[in-house]
Parts: structure tokens; sequence; C-alpha cells
């Protein structure tokens, strides 16, 4: 631990060390007034933008007294924009002479937005904050905190959205959330999704949509919500090579490179990338398995491994402006990745007569695979502004291999030993395509109309060879091994409305979706065909008063499809514990309501509170039993899907957003809800309620090239269908800095600094009682470095791919 630390603060002097050695820079310093009362504009946001092409440089905010105070590159021709509620967004012209240390611009003088301002220009004003219909928007451009920084930077400032160090996102202590980038979903698979947000410069973000309870146009798949992230358009002219290494003491390295060039006409970016991860983890579990109440055998477990995965991406895509009213991109791109893992450890099994089965067991993995991808869009605009038509088409291809090689060698019981390999394979294909059609009907009535048709097709064999100890051969096992073919087609049509009615804005959408699913399995007798067509009506309301109060009200249908749960082959090849999938197992539907509040003051803080209650009707989860399995002659716990009956979440979000001083920001969010189970099992029912909470702080300070990002996060124990789990904290500590005029940029941050993380729960059941924990490598140091070659300020199209779905 001592060791870790102080290579921390080593490291965090290696980057002052950095900040001191770069150019002399100019201190460009004066006050903010309003023009008629010469009050000052305190917590106003001043950013400093290049003349030529408008990218920005550097911000700050103004103190309690205007006073606003930032540095200057270099001498030249720029804007400084001035943002504050009420007086629109301002361009003020400034030249700053060569080798000029400092510079005083004295009092500026700032007129209401509706005031004729002479040489400044009103651009238009955007808060930091605001709601719009079912979203809750974070105006990225307008946050001068995270201009230097990359996506994941400007995410943590989105109302409920948390990103640990390892990049996965969570939404309201949520997990399982739909990453979309301007308007479309990304189908960037989980670790290309977190490499990309990792280097997405948050200069290149316009915007970001926070999504909990999603209107007709989107998806009605998945309890968790979208984020929805919006880049800013692009600049006319452009050329930027740029090229970095992100690593860990975890032994992760990911390094990358990205090019852009580009006119008004047409724009090319490819970008590629090669990453390697490692981890290791320990595990313990005890219990017994029970029949009628009398215990069958109780067991003991540890186990100790590692694994590792990487992976080798590129993507290309091209963007040509045919004419004014016609837009053109085609995309592709691919990714060929490995994995590997081992463990080994020890375990027990004492039968109710006193006979104890000790046995060593240990296993090893190794396997590769490639996705590829590729689509084209065509947009058309018509004459008046924001009536559009698009078409999105694009396919893609994955298929993965692995061998898994699995021995288990009992002490005294030495005919129970065992030894398999898994020789599996998996080949997939999907094609899909989209049509959007938008109608802005009037001043604020909207029309939007859509549709969606996918076809997937996916393959796997999962063939089990046992090992024959006294002939010394492998031999092929029927009972062991699974062939699974399964195809789906599905589609979806969509409307929305949207209008006011005097103060009260309104969105109503209705969505039906529809699927046709076809599963071959070698245990069913004939193939399994199901059909799904349902509608999902939503309705969002809100309403904003003069004083910057917003209001929202919205209901949403949401479902969970049964897919690779339908398959019910049993995999017995450890008799330890046996799974498989159920094919009766229906959707699970989902009602969303929420009532939201959130007011966002002048000085950059922000208060908003949600109430929400979701109940699920044929919730989907898996069920742990003791059984006796007839082929294995022996006892045994079984794990499987059903519909187990309700769920319901009722609860309330806070989230409290303080900025005592403009280079200081405190973030507190929590999550204080109520889960309400009531399961047939069959063998027994559950009714319970558990009342628990998460939440997090965070510490975010800025100033001049430096930011720093302290984070804690606690989540309290939380019962589950058949048990609970117990509480979960760590803190993690990031810091980063932009160097000579942002052409290298440095971050160096350590996960869980006191390593407190770590996994345990616990399972009761009439047959079934058991508790488990386990650990992995969460303490450690991360770091990275991006160099930027040519015109840094675009790297707005520096951006991952739209629909791409990179491993």
């Amino acid at each position: 631990m001592k060791t870790l630390l102080t290579r921390l603060l080593l490291l965090c002097s290696v980057i002052f060390l950095f900040i001191n050695v770069g150019k002399a820079q100019t201190k460009l310093q004066g006050i903010l007034q309003d023009s008629s009362a010469y009050t000052p504009l305190a917590y106003a946001n001043v950013a400093l933008l290049n003349q030529s092409d408008s990218s920005f440089v550097t911000g700050t905010t103004t103190d309690d007294k205007g006073v606003f105070e930032l540095m200057a590159p270099d001498s030249g021709n720029y804007f400084l924009r001035i943002s504050y509620l009420g007086y629109g967004t301002q361009l003020k012209p400034v030249w700053i002479e060569t080798d000029k240390k400092e510079m005083n611009m004295g009092i500026l003088a700032i007129p209401k937005a509706s005031q004729d301002l002479g040489e400044v220009t009103i651009v238009g004003q955007k808060p930091m904050y605001s709601y719009d219909g079912e979203k809750k928007v974070y105006n990225v451009s307008e946050d001068p905190s995270v201009q230097g920084g990359v996506a994941n930077d400007a995410l943590q400032n989105a109302p409920g959205v948390y990103v640990d160090m390892e990049g996965n996102i969570t939404l309201r202590g949520v997990s399982g959330v739909e990453i979309w980038l301007n308007d479309k979903p990304s189908r960037i698979k989980a670790e290309g999704l977190k490499s990309f947000l990792q280097q997405l410069p948050a200069n290149a973000i316009e915007r970001i949509e926070v999504i909990t309870n999603p209107s007709a146009r989107y998806g009605a798949e998945g309890t968790a919500g979208i984020i929805n992230i919006i880049t800013r358009e692009k600049i006319k002219r452009n050329l930027l090579f740029s090229f970095g290494f992100n690593g860990s003491t975890q032994i992760t390295y990911s390094p990358w490179a990205s090019f852009v060039i580009g006119n008004d006409k047409v724009s090319f970016n490819t970008y590629i990338s090669k990453s390697s991860f490692e981890n290791t983890y320990s595990s313990n579990s005890s219990g017994v398995v029970l029949n009628n109440g009398d215990t069958v055998y109780s067991f003991t477990g540890s186990d100790a491994g590692g694994y590792g995965y990487g992976w080798t991406y590129g993507h290309v895509s091209l963007t040509w402006e045919i004419n004014k009213n016609n837009t053109f991109d085609l995309w592709g791109g691919g990714s060929f990745s490995n994995n590997n893992s081992h463990n080994s450890g020890f375990s027990t099994r004492t039968m109710a007569d006193g006979e104890l089965f000790a046995f060593s067991d240990s296993a090893s993995s190794d396997g590769d695979g490639s996705n590829l991808y590729g689509g084209l869009s065509l947009e058309h605009r018509f004459k008046k502004e924001g009536h559009k038509f698009t078409l999105d088409c694009y396919a893609g291809n994955y298929q993965q291999k692995s061998l898994r090689t699995t021995e288990k060698l009992f002490s005294v019981q030495t005919e129970e030993n065992l030894r398999y390999r898994d020789v599996s394979n998996n080949d997939g294909t999907w094609l899909s395509g989209e049509l959007n059609y938008e109608n802005p009907l009037g001043k604020n009535r909207f029309l939007e109309v859509g549709g969606e048709l996918e076809y997937s097709s996916s393959i796997e064999d999962s063939p089990i060879d046992t090992f024959n100890f006294s002939s010394e051969q492998y031999l092929y096992v029927d009972l062991f091994s699974n062939h699974l073919d399964q195809t789906t087609v599905s589609g979806a049509l969509y409307t929305t409305y949207s209008d006011t009615l005097g103060f009260l804005s309104y969105k109503a959408g209705l969505r039906y979706e529809f699927a046709s699913l076809d599963m071959i399995s070698v245990v069913l007798p004939d193939k399994l065909h199901r059909t799904y067509g349902t509608l999902f009506p939503t309705l969002h309301l809100s309403t904003k008063t003069k004083n910057n109060d917003n209001y929202s009200l919205s209901y949403s249908r949401r479902v969970q499809y049964p897919q690779w749960g339908l398959d019910p082959f049993i995999n017995r090849v450890d008799g330890e514990s046996i799974y498989g999938g159920n094919p009766w197992l229906d959707p699970a539907f989902t009602d969303a309501f929420e009532a939201g509040y959130a007011h966002f003051f002048k000085s950059g803080s922000s208060i908003s509170a949600t109430l929400y209650h979701r109940r699920t009707n044929l919730d989907i989860t898996q069920k742990s039993e003791g059984v006796f399995d007839t082929l294995l002659n022996r006892y045994t716990i079984y794990t499987t899907f059903i519909n187990a009956g309700k769920k319901i979440f009722t609860g309330a979000d806070l989230t409290f957003t303080w900025r005592p001083k403009p280079a200081y920001r405190i973030m507190f969010n929590a999550n204080l809800y109520n889960q309400d189970f009531f399961a047939d099992l069959g063998s027994y029912t559950v009714d319970k309620h558990d009342l628990t909470y998460d939440g997090k702080l965070i510490f975010m300070w800025n100033y001049k090239i430096l930011r720093l990002n302290v984070m804690g996060i606690y989540r309290a124990a939380a019962a589950s269908l058949q048990g609970n789990n117990h509480p979960n904290y760590w803190i993690n500590v990031t810091a980063s800095a932009d160097l000579f005029k942002k052409t290298v940029s440095l971050r160096l941050g350590m996960n869980d600094i006191f390593n407190w993380m770590e996994r345990s729960s616990e399972t009761n059941t009439p047959t079934y009682i058991s508790t488990n924990s386990s650990k992995m490598k969460t303490q450690f140091l991360t770091f990275g470095i991006t160099v930027r070659l040519g015109k840094v300020e675009l790297e707005q199209q520096q951006m991952p791919p739209q629909n791409g779905a990179p491993q």
C-alpha cells in the first residue's frame, strides 16, 4: 500500500514538473458587470476561442465578484466567449501581443440578451444543464472544466451517470446502459466502447442527453436507460494526427492512433488501437444442500486464478456532403481478439453419513475471435430547418473459438477423477436497416416517424471430450455436448408527436415491436418457434418556470425478451453445479413512472430529484436450488431461468452539485429505493421487501491546465430474490494536465486507493444455503499520454463509429 501511494505522489510531482517547463503564457484578466445595473456577473462562463475557426483554447468562470483570469497559450487573435443565464452567449474580439505576460481587460459591461451589443455578438445561450422532454441535457460545450479531458470526464458530470476507473458505465446505480451516438445506437461492444470513450476528446462533444425513461423513438428493451452523446458539427477544413498510450499497474496497455483529414465536402477518419488486459482474483464459498430440511451434504471451496484478453481494432469512415441537402456516410472496420484464463482450487463435499470427498480442481482456456462490420447512411434535409429523412443500413459478422481444459482429482475416491476439454465455436451474422423521418410542423410542434428491421443468426457448437484414465484417451460424450442454432427476425414501427399547451410541453409516442425466433438445440425434439408483438406507449410532460425550475412527469412501457435463456440444454460436465435454460420463458414487461424536479443556479450549482416507480411482471431471473439429478445419480445445485413473478422498485434519486468557487465542484448523488419481490419459485414462494441505497461523492478541481477528480462510491447491502449482497465501497483518484498548448496531455490515476473493493453475497433457500466472496485486483495505478499533431482544435472529428460493433 505504501509503495503504491509513493508511486502516486512521485508521478504527481512529475506532472507538476512538466507543467513548469512549458512555454510562457499570457495572463488574461478582467471583470464582468451588468451594463445597466453595474452589478458583477458572478460565476459566468468565460472561454478563449481561436478567432480563425472558433475552436476552444481554454476557459474558466468568474468568482463572486465577477473577476476572471485565464492563461492564453500564445499571441494572436482570439474571441472571448461569455456565457451567462439571461445574457446570452456573447463573443468579444481579443488581440494578444507577442511576449506580453499580462493583459488586463478592465471592466467589461455586458448587456442583457435583448439589447444591441455592437461589437459583441449574441450567438445564443445554453444553460449547462436543462430538461428537454424526456431528456436531461448536459451541455458539455458550456462547461470549460472538461474541455481538456475525454468523454469519460464529461460523462461523470452528466446527471446520475457514473463511470468507474475501468470505464464501466452505470446510470442511477444500474448497469446495462445503452449508449447512443448522434441519435443512433452505437452498437459498440463493451470493451471497444470503453476504449473509445477513454479517448474521445470532451471538446468533440456538444451535449450529453440522459434518458432514464425513453420515448417511443428508442427501443423498448432494457431498464437502465439511454445515454445519447451528441458530437459537434465538423469544421470545414481539418488535418489532425494524434496518438497515445494508456496503461496501468494492473498489467494493462493500449497504444492507439487516429488520423483525420477533410474539407467542406469530404471528411476521412481512421482509427487503430491495440489493447491488452490482465487481472487476478480469488474466491471462497461454503454451504449446504438440503432435502426436506435435512442436510444432504455440506461443501467448501476456494479458488484463485487470472484472466486476460487482448484485441486489435481498426475503423475507417468517410463522410461526403453531396450538396446542402444530402449527406452520405460510409464506414467499416473490425477487431481481432484473444483471451486466456487459468485457475486452481481445492474443494470438499461432506455427505450426511460423514463420507468426505476432497478434491483439487484446475482449468485453463485459450481463445480468439474476430468481428467485422460495415454500413452506410444517407441523410436528406428539406428546405425547412429540422425537416429531414435518414436511412441507415449496416451489417456485421463475428466468430469466436476457444479451447478449455478442466481437471478434477480426488484425494481418496480416485474413480471420481474427471478431465475434459471443451472446443467451442461461435459464428454469428446480423443485418439491420433503419428509416427515420422528422418534421417540425410548427413553432413547438414536432412529428417523428420511423421503422427498424433486423435479421440475426448464430451457431454455437460445444462438443465435450472426457478423458479415460485407463486408456489415456479423450472420448466424445453426447450427454455433455450441445449444438445451438438460432435465428431472429425483429423490427419496430414508431411515432412521436410533441407540442405545448400553455405552459406545459408534452411528447406522446407509440411503438410497436415484433420478433420471430427459431431455435434448434440437441435436447429439443422439434424446432422451437417463438413470436412476439406488443405495443409500447409513452408519455412525457414537462414545464419550466422563469426562475429556472424544471418539472417533468413521464410514463413508458419497457420489456425484457428471453433469448439465450430459452435453450433447455443442461450443462452437466461439472457435477458440483449444473445449469440450463427454459424454453417456456415469456417476455417480462415493466411499467415505468417518473416525476422529476431540477433547479440550475447561475453559479453553476444545481439540484435535481426524481421519484420513480417500476413494476415488472413475469420478471426473468435465475433460480438456484438443490436437486437430485437422475442422469448424474446424485444431488447437486441446479440453476435455470424462470418467470419469477413481480419485481417492484420504488425510490428517489437526488443529485446536488455545489460550485463554491469557479475552480471547485462537489457533486453528491444518492439513490434510496425499496425493492418488493413477489415470486412463485415452484417448491416455495418469495414475498419480501428491502429498503436500500447507494451514493457517490465527487470532488473536482480545475486550475489552469491541471485537473483533479476524487470519487467515493458506497453501495449498501441489498436483497436479491434468493439472498442478499453485502455492502461495497471504494475511492478513486485521477489527475491530468494539458501541456504545450494541449499538444500533449498526461493522465494519472489510482483505482480503489485503500483496496476496499470486494464482493460477497449469501443465498438462502429451502434446498440450498451458501456464502460467497471474491476479490479481484482493484488497487492499481492508471496512466496515459496523448500527443496531437496538426490542428488540435479539430479533434471533434476524432470520434467513434456510429454503428460499429468492435469486440
